[in-house]
């Protein structure tokens, strides 16, 4: 039996790494020798310059954020909790979309020279992801125990030095891991650098593979450096995570009297929920009534949206849950190897696959799904494993021993105490599905329209009122999402 688990765990994990063998294999010794060409490194530089600011600058919000919603005497904090959490379910292309309606040519309040565009534009358009560190940096100070706070207090710190003193240093490593993990996403992304002109390897990569099968090869080596990259990363915020101490405190952390600065804190709360939430939704919606006669709801693409985001999770949804549940080592480092590879990059991936190895699966709906499953497995996965499954296994077993067979002992016993996290991580799979952009340009068959790739279509034909009903309903799907997710825990 031991044999048999062993043989499945390596065949799973070798269809996890499918897409990165598969690249590896098309890159010639020519195609290798453009990593290191002058634009090549010249887009390196500028992946790195904007992920370090975007990443840097965020985390700092975030940071400020989850400090006057935890700690302090923040009037509303309870809603705020929940609303600085909705930027998510913006993705880079469309907050990149609303800043060109708002302040590009042609826009409500066209900026004076090209500024928009380039650097300025990536950095507000990426600002977006602070939720990113801002989750991240929640449950590091969910893990500080309150009596540190309380002791600085007592021996006479500020509140000012009671935190710089105290609870930064314990807080440094959330805000790495955040503005690490804010950093990757900036790094893979394709919609937003595109849309502002900023030339960025993953755009350098999206370009070359559309430019022909003599720039195919090129495109390919060019992902694997920009997945090394992207891995290096990951490394890093693994580190970071093995290195954070857990606090097993039941105390609760003493509330800070925010005195003169209560109301400029609620409204600097409130003016982050207006421009990240509040403004894009504005601004398409304007654009709408400016242009009604260009408008038409998109009902085809968005059941198509539906219909490859529902297969996608559950397949996710499947694979995280079993890793979780065997407690097998391979896949769940190839899952987490695979997620943190930019969608491009997978998307090329899975391209190749199908083009050199599975032609029966090229240019086919059950490629695009079985690319976007594959992607979010570790989203699931990493869930599912901040709670540990030794509770379950007793339970299933003690049932196999009275007779039960397998199916009855995860409908009448798993899945009631589970049902939360399952829930839980379907939602977010779903959720990162709606939102794929690169992956489902790459790989969806002639025909087959998604909200995104709506979007994207629009905007490059300088269609600015008719992406109103497509964006407005990618962010229904996402913010409903959002709005669904469980916030009880499982009894088990």
């Amino acid at each position: 039996m031991r044999a048999f688990w062993n043989s499945t765990s390596a065949l799973v994990g070798l269809v996890f790494a499918l897409p990165l063998i598969a690249i590896s294999f098309q890159i010639t010794p020519e195609a290798a020798g453009v990593v290191f060409s002058k634009s090549v490194l010249w887009a390196t530089t500028r992946t790195f310059t904007l992920a370090v600011s975007v990443g840097g600058v965020a985390a700092s919000l975030a940071l400020l954020l989850v400090w006057l919603t935890e700690a302090t005497d923040l009037p509303g904090k309870k809603h705020f909790r929940w609303l600085l959490v909705l930027p998510l379910a913006i993705p880079s292309y469309v907050a990149a979309v609303t800043i060109l309606m708002a302040f590009g040519p042609g826009g409500i309040a066209p900026a004076a020279g090209n500024w928009i565009y380039g650097f300025s534009g990536c950095f507000i358009a990426f600002l977006f992801t602070y939720p990113f560190a801002y989750l991240v940096i929640q449950s590091s100070f969910h893990d500080i125990d309150p009596r540190l706070w309380s002791a600085a207090r007592t021996l006479g710190c500020s509140p000012l030095q009671a935190f710089r003193r105290v609870i930064f240093p314990l807080l440094k490593r959330g805000w790495l891991a955040g503005a690490s993990l804010v950093a990757l996403y900036v790094i893979g992304d394709f919609g937003g650098v595109s849309l502002m002109r900023y030339q960025t390897l993953s755009k350098l990569v999206f370009d070359r593979s559309k430019a022909g099968e003599a720039f195919l090869a090129e495109s390919f080596a060019v992902s694997l450096a920009l997945a090394a990259i992207a891995l290096v990363i990951v490394g890093m915020r693994t580190k970071l995570q093995k290195d954070t101490v857990q606090s097993f405190s039941t105390e609760k952390f003493s509330v800070v009297n925010l005195g003169k600065w209560k109301n400029p804190a609620m409204l600097f709360c409130a003016v982050i929920v207006a421009s990240f939430v509040i403004f894009p939704i504005a601004i398409v919606v304007y654009w709408m009534f400016r242009s009604p006669e260009v408008l038409s709801f998109p009902w085809r693409e968005l059941v198509t949206t539906v219909d490859l985001s529902l297969w996608g999770a559950i397949l996710s949804l499947g694979f995280g849950y079993w890793i979780w549940r065997q407690k097998i080592r391979a896949p769940a480092v190839a899952a987490a190897m695979l997620y943190s590879l930019p969608g491009v990059v997978v998307g090329l991936g899975m391209f190749s696959v199908g083009l050199f190895y599975l032609p029966a699966a090229y240019n086919t709906v059950l490629l695009l799904v079985l690319a976007l499953g594959l992607r979010y497995v570790a989203l699931c996965e990493e869930l599912f494993s901040s709670r540990s499954s030794d509770k379950l296994q007793n339970l299933t077993s003690a049932a196999r021993t009275l007779g039960k067979t397998p199916l009855y002992s995860w409908i009448k016993i798993e899945l009631p105490l589970t049902k939360l996290m399952i829930g839980n991580a379907g939602l977010l799979a779903f959720i990162a599905i709606v939102k794929e952009l690169p992956m489902t340009l790459i790989l969806a068959p002639p025909g087959v329209s998604t909200l995104s790739t709506t979007i994207w279509g629009l905007e490059e034909d300088a269609f600015m009122g008719a992406m109103g009903p497509p964006i407005l309903c990618l962010l229904s799907l996402s913010i409903i999402g959002i709005a669904l997710r469980p916030r009880k825990r499982d009894a088990f």
